[in-house]
């Protein structure tokens, strides 16, 4: 059973978050920015990489833009770029060059309208590429309750980079100009933010059916992602001082970035 302190990590006597050092902090300004730099990120994602994503609407046919660009005069909608390439294109390239991936989408449980457009077909259109697992997050009061976390982390053999934004990766928020901030984090921020995908991602229900255990492996363990070893669960994620891609970690090596599991993964 997940707990208060699972989900919540500030001192209840302060209402403060733990401070962390070594970490680099990029303020990003706006959609075109954002997704420039979340662009650039996915697509140095390849071989045994992982991205995680976590969104309250989406949309697949969102354009990301090469670099980041000036305003029009007026804030007048933006028009399609030819360098641009969309937020489809860029996963299902990452995943093709052998990355994996992991989505929860927010979906209320009678989606209509848009959620059923951004979320719901979403999650279906992605489970259909290979080493990918989308599920739609509907674990919130039926009345007025909502996942609104909006994050990509994106795991490769030069680090962990991970995105906290308020803004959704869905078109409108670039087209119409909305009015938005993202941060780019990397070090120990960056570990927390992968972690909090984590956390939801194991404790989901509906990953079990997406990913089939090895033998000996339970269907729990499997969801978490880590892969079996004789020594002690090493994480193909590799984290920040992780090892070549497909190189078998020794005894000794580093963890997880969320060290707290160690269960093992078969993804």
């Amino acid at each position: 059973m997940v707990g208060r302190s699972d989900w919540l990590s500030a001192d209840p006597a302060t209402g403060v978050g733990a401070v962390h050092g070594r970490s680099d902090v990029t303020v990003l300004i706006d959609a075109p920015e954002y997704y420039a730099q979340l662009r650039q990120a996915v697509e140095a994602a390849g071989e045994g990489d992982l991205i995680c994503w976590a969104g309250f609407q989406s949309g697949l046919g969102t354009p990301m833009p090469v670099a980041d660009e000036a305003p029009p005069p007026g804030f007048a909608r933006r028009s399609p770029q030819p360098d641009d390439v969309t937020w489809y294109d860029l996963l299902a390239g990452a995943v093709g060059r052998g990355a994996r991936l992991r989505v929860l989408l927010n979906l209320h449980p009678e989606p209509s309208g848009a959620y059923h457009e951004s979320n719901l077909e979403v999650v279906q259109a992605l489970n259909e590429l290979p080493r990918t697992g989308a599920v739609n997050d509907f674990r919130y009061l039926h009345v007025n309750g909502t996942h609104h976390q909006k994050l990509v982390v994106v795991h490769t053999a030069a680090g962990l980079t991970a995105f906290v934004a308020t803004m959704d990766v869905r078109a409108q928020r670039i087209e119409q100009r909305w009015c938005e901030v993202a941060v780019r984090l990397r070090g120990a921020a960056a570990r927390d933010v992968y972690t909090v995908f984590h956390d939801r991602w194991v404790e989901h229900d509906a990953t079990l059916a997406l990913l089939a255990p090895t033998a000996g492996t339970s269907r729990r363990r499997a969801a978490c992602g880590w892969v079996p070893s004789r020594a002690a669960p090493r994480c193909r994620s590799r984290p920040p001082t992780a090892t070549p891609a497909g190189r078998t970690r020794s005894a000794g090596a580093a963890r997880c970035p969320a060290a707290r599991c160690s269960t093992p993964r078969t993804r």
